[in-house]
């Protein structure tokens, strides 16, 4: 039931939620504002749109003590507050954490994260970054971040150097024995068009 209703909420999520029904439990109602949380999250990331900012503040504003409480409320809010610092370690993490459906959420703006994340490591190191490690930062992978060999993770791992490669970082090595793939920081370069494909709820 909840993941139908996170559908109709992605589909609608201005509204007032006549889509959700009374006999939903007020227990499960905190998941709802914290998928609120998240898609104005998503509208902060987005210029198209302005109600991110105001829409954000509304909610917080109207969030009760039990709602501060709820796990999911909680990872929201610290979304947003990696979003806003630009902490992008942080926001990783929180990606792969993300309970509920707020992963599903979340996946229509880390694009735009990654590529911001992409741009400061770009600056700040000079030499090769190890893919494993690169790959945890910016939240691909399971819940223990980053992609680690034999753990079935091969999907993850070509959707990570798909996303890298086509914003524009340059590999080195090719793995195989004991050699890992690293990305060549001094060859490589940032391309936020290429590597973006947005997606609009």
């Amino acid at each position: 039931m909840l993941r139908v209703l996170a559908e109709l909420f992605l589909k609608n999520p201005t509204k007032n939620h006549p889509f959700l029904p009374p006999s939903l439990p007020p227990s499960q109602a905190p998941e709802f504002t914290a998928y609120r949380v998240l898609y104005y999250v998503y509208l902060q990331s987005n210029p198209k749109y302005s109600d991110g900012d105001s829409g954000v503040l509304r909610v917080l504003a109207e969030l009760s003590e039990s709602d501060k409480a709820s796990m999911a409320v909680k990872h929201a809010l610290e979304v947003r507050r990696a979003c806003v610092l630009g902490n992008y370690h942080r926001l990783g993490r929180l990606y792969r954490e993300a309970p509920g459906e707020g992963r599903r959420i979340m996946r229509h703006f880390m694009g735009q994260a990654r590529v911001r994340a992409m741009q400061v490591m770009l600056k700040a190191y000079k030499s090769t970054l190890p893919s494993g490690w690169v790959e945890g930062e910016l939240g691909f992978g399971g819940r223990e971040g980053g992609i680690k060999e034999g753990e079935g993770g091969e999907e993850e791992e070509e959707e990570a150097r798909v996303f890298l490669e086509r914003g524009g970082w340059v590999v080195v090595g090719e793995g195989g024995g004991e050699g890992e793939v690293s990305w060549d920081m001094k060859a490589s370069k940032v391309d936020p068009a290429a590597a973006v494909t947005r997606t609009l709820m």
